[in-house]
């Protein structure tokens, strides 16, 4: 027989032992089990992925009733799902009105999107708006600091105004004091030495004065208080002491020396009293005027005060209208988030239309597949059929 009895596996040698006078060889791991794949998921069918996103679409349709719809989803197998070359006219019917149904949706898909980014379009442009706002009242914000800092400048001009005017008047009081002290006291000198020559020289030049002694010492005393030579001094109280009967030539030359002296001294005092009235009238004229210039200044001062004060509550305002222009555009970013959400998944809703749309135009043109050829014959039967 071709067949052999098969050997034992007790007569193989093993693949472990040893050879003859040798030790034994250790014994090897085993090997680990191998991994198991995990099953493969089956391949969705086409078709029926198909089908699920046109019923997806067609159960967000309004305005239909639920017994129409569902009497559509029912017919779906045998309507839609059926070859467009296999159809009959009232399957063609049906996919007809699946298309408006699943049109409708599209076109509030469509609204949906075209409301939102108009509401969204709106309230940014309304945000627009108001960042204009807020930046107009930036400019009139820095306009009023500009105006704040103009009017500080104006004040400290005015305040240095100020204390350069009063410099002014104090200077040109001082200069009045001062000027005006010296006439009063050639004034003061001219009335005395008036009245001595009135009340005790001329008594005693004519002989009528009642107290003769009283009266040369006062005539003396005025002609000390002049400088007059002491000559004249000693002379002087003999000569006016004697009665105007006993006095001699030398008498009289000395009283009339004395008078000479009085006259030119009363000239000389007139003669700064009329220089001096003028300077005196230009030093009051000055005064009024520092006056009138520390009075102007103090009220300029004064109005640039009230300015800058103006100018402040000014900003402040402004500021204030700023921070109320900043609140309202920064209130809009909540709403225009939402906005730009409702808008984002409008679209999202109206491009999963778009794909389920899709989905249901290549099944509503979907043909039948063509049959199969049959394999070509091979060697004999080849030769058989190209006899035939």
């Amino acid at each position: 027989s071709i067949l052999q009895p098969s050997r034992s596996v007790s007569h193989l040698p093993s693949a472990t032992a040893a050879p003859p006078g040798s030790a034994m060889a250790p014994m090897k791991r085993p090997a680990a089990a191998p991994k198991v794949a995990p099953p493969k998921k089956a391949k969705k069918d086409p078709l029926a992925e198909k089908a699920e996103l046109v019923t997806e679409l067609a159960e967000k349709a309004t305005g239909y009733p639920e017994a129409v719809l569902g009497m559509l989803m029912s017919s779906m197998e045998t309507s839609l799902l059926v070859p467009k070359d296999a159809r009959h006219e009232y399957q063609e019917e049906v996919v007809k009105m699946f298309a408006e149904v699943l049109h409708s949706v599209e076109e509030v898909a469509t609204a949906a999107v075209a409301a939102a980014q108009g509401k969204a379009a709106a309230v940014e442009a309304d945000k627009c708006a108001k960042d204009g706002v807020v930046e107009a009242t930036k400019g009139i914000v820095k306009e009023k600091q500009e105006g704040v800092e103009a009017a500080k400048t104006a004040m400290q001009e005015a305040a240095v105004a100020k204390m350069a005017a009063t410099t002014e008047h104090t200077s040109a009081a001082a200069e009045q004091k001062t000027g005006d002290a010296e006439l009063d006291a050639v004034e003061g000198k001219k009335a005395s030495l008036e009245s001595t020559m009135a009340e005790e020289f001329q008594p005693l030049k004519d002989g009528t004065a009642g107290n003769v002694k009283k009266a040369v010492q006062a005539v003396i005393k005025a002609l000390k208080a002049q400088g007059v030579e002491q000559q004249l001094l000693a002379s002087a109280d003999p000569a006016l002491s004697r009665a105007a009967a006993e006095r001699g030539s030398f008498d009289i030359v000395v009283i009339q020396q004395i008078e000479e002296h009085f006259m030119k001294l009363k000239a000389s005092f007139q003669e700064q009293l009329d220089n001096g009235t003028a300077a005196k009238a230009e030093r009051a004229a000055k005064v009024e005027k520092a006056i009138e210039e520390v009075a102007a200044a103090d009220a300029c001062l004064e109005a640039r005060k009230t300015e800058l004060t103006a100018a402040q509550h000014s900003l402040t305002d402004a500021k204030v209208t700023l921070v109320g222009a900043q609140t309202a555009a920064q209130e809009l970013l909540p709403e225009l988030e939402e906005l730009a959400g409702e808008v984002e998944a409008a679209c999202a809703e109206l491009a999963t239309c778009k794909v389920a749309l899709e989905a249901f135009e290549e099944l509503a043109e979907r043909r039948s597949e063509p049959a199969p050829e049959a394999a070509a014959p091979e060697g004999e039967d080849a030769a058989v059929v190209a006899a035939q």
